[in-house]
């Protein structure tokens, strides 16, 4: 469970590193 949370957070971090970029 604690992977699927980690991997949560990630993806969303990706996502607006992304937007910004």
């Amino acid at each position: 469970m604690e992977r699927v949370i980690k991997d949560g957070i990630y993806s969303k971090r990706q996502k607006i590193i992304y937007m910004m970029t």
